[in-house]
């Protein structure tokens, strides 16, 4: 069973790498990490792109959100998940 970690974003540069960094001390670490950046004004997906540079050992994709809230953005990242692209 592959287990992705997805997690809707939006303007969460000052603390989305921490959450990403919290995913590596679990005991059971998601296969993949799906973030999906829900039309951030800040610099969330350049946060997330660094990290995921820095940490190899846990794949770690970024997708463009919908705009239209959590709930859309968690369907958007499920959607990626699912998919053979990732």
């Amino acid at each position: 069973m592959v287990v992705a970690a997805v997690i809707p974003c939006r303007n969460e540069a000052a603390t989305i790498a921490r959450l990403l960094t919290a995913l590596l001390a679990q005991q059971r670490r998601p296969d993949r990490i799906v973030v999906v950046d829900d039309r951030s004004t800040d610099r969330s997906a350049a946060v997330v792109q660094d990290w995921a540079n820095t940490h190899p050992e846990l794949p770690c994709t970024i997708v463009a959100g919908p705009g239209r809230g959590v709930a859309a953005a968690v369907n958007t990242g499920i959607a990626a998940a699912e998919s053979a692209d990732i």
